[in-house]
């Protein structure tokens, strides 16, 4: 009888890790590896590229969602060497709402658009960090006070970046050009981050209201408050206009806020209409398309943007190709990524664009929602995301063997080589393995 009660309590522990997402699945070479990744931080300032590039900033994020993911999974899990992944995570989140040694913040600077290549796995690493209460506990109040404020931050540039009614043409700090209907490595990781506020905060009326209540002074006074250096100066550095009647105002004050419901012009001449109004998505390829606030909704939106192409070994002009006339084995299904086969640049000097790494900007994003939302929710099993799941499934794998094969890609009129192993910097083999370990084995692959 003992003996059938200790066999019954295994079978027990094996369902609940099962149904847990059996986060033993993923690799331990890649948990042991992000926890090598530097600390998260972010530095901000007028340059993008400074932003993604200076601090290897796209890997650091990736490496703090996936120890994020895998210690909301099992808590327990731990490198080879018996660090707990849950307390860098920890770690991580104490150091975005701090200061360095220099006295410098770290926070995100929630500009929105390209920035999300490394905002996007912070946003969802609070997200799930949050909904795991190993991790949640060990935070001061002060510190989650600090993170909510991050996160309603994230929520107002979100709604403001991404709501059907605006389409604005410059970034938050109307630095770097942007565009509503551009490609998905632009455009998907900040519809991402208003699913992670979802989780986050508890659905959509809770952020609405957020949304509502939002009022430019207060959250600047409050960032200042609380030494969020790297937003102040992006919501800021736009200086200040004087408008018809007379007075000088905050120029993003008016954008953000835009309390008169008036439509606004940002510095390259973008329609925006503030970011109080209740989050409505505008879906691509039009951007006018309405997608109500469900996370669901949302990724099934974005997942036909970014999986739109049939697959090929060879781009229509034949200057993108597979490296040693290698074959996608998805050749000719639906689902190859939108990069794989677009134009870039504007007219009238339009070119082709076939670019593998362009593609794993996209992907790469795309990876950290659905698996956030396999974590934090119920991923339909009904058949209703058949179609979703069988392009996704297509998309990725294509893209898998094109670097794994080597891609010689063709973008903004020049030739490049790509290939998996130099992507390693910016997180490459550890989305691999969420994909792998985590996301395949949920989806269905019958093509």
């Amino acid at each position: 009888m003992r003996k059938i009660k200790k066999i019954i309590f295994i079978l027990l522990v094996f369902v609940c890790t099962m149904a847990k997402g059996n986060a033993q699945s993923f690799s331990q070479r890649e948990i042991d590896a992000a926890m090598t990744y530097p600390i998260m931080r972010t530095v901000g300032g007028p340059d993008v590229n400074s932003e993604l590039w200076k601090e290897e900033s796209i890997g650091r994020d990736k490496a703090f969602y996936y120890l994020a993911l895998v210690s909301h999974l099992n808590v327990n899990a731990k490198s080879s060497d018996g660090k707990l992944a849950a307390d860098r995570v920890v770690e991580d989140l104490k150091n975005i709402v701090s200061l360095d040694a220099d006295g410098k913040s770290q926070e995100p600077s929630c500009r929105g658009d390209l920035v999300a290549w490394k905002d996007l796995g912070e946003a969802f690493a609070i997200g799930l960090a949050k909904n795991t209460p190993e991790i949640w506990s060990k935070l001061t109040p002060e510190e989650i006070n600090k993170l909510d404020w991050l996160m309603r931050a994230f929520a107002v540039a979100g709604n403001y970046n991404e709501n059907y009614q605006n389409w604005p043409s410059a970034c938050i700090y109307q630095t770097y050009s942007i565009g509503k209907t551009w490609n998905p490595n632009h455009n998907d990781g900040y519809v991402g981050i208003m699913i992670a506020c979802y989780y986050y905060f508890g659905g959509a009326d809770a952020v609405d209201k957020i949304l509502a209540d939002f009022k430019y002074d207060l959250y600047i006074a409050m960032f200042r408050k609380l030494h969020f250096d790297n937003i102040v100066e992006t919501w800021t550095a736009a200086g200040t206009k004087r408008y018809p009647k007379g007075k000088d105002e905050s120029f993003m004050k008016k954008l953000l806020e835009d309390p008169d419901g008036t439509m606004q012009l940002d510095k390259m001449k973008g329609r925006v209409y503030g970011a109080r109004m209740p989050f409505v998505f505008g879906c691509p390829p039009r951007g006018i398309e309405k997608v109500p606030y469900d996370p669901i909704k949302l990724y099934s939106a974005i997942n036909g943007w970014m999986y739109a192409n049939v697959v090929t070994n060879v781009s229509k002009s034949g200057a993108a190709y597979i490296l040693g006339n290698g074959t996608s084995p998805m050749l000719g299904k639906f689902g190859m990524c939108r990069e794989f086969q677009i134009t870039d640049g504007f007219a009238p000097h339009v070119g082709e664009r076939s670019d593998a790494q362009y593609c794993w900007w996209g992907w790469m994003m795309h990876q950290i929602i659905v698996s956030g939302i396999m974590a934090l929710d119920k991923w339909p099993t009904t058949g209703e995301m058949k179609d979703q799941e069988q392009r996704m499934f297509v998309g990725s794998e294509d893209l898998i063997y094109k670097l794994h094969k080597g891609y010689h890609s063709f973008s903004k009129g020049e030739p490049k080589e790509h290939h998996d192993y130099k992507l390693t910097g910016q997180g490459y083999w550890i989305m691999l393995d969420i994909w792998d370990n985590y996301i395949k084995p949920k989806i269905s692959k019958d093509l």
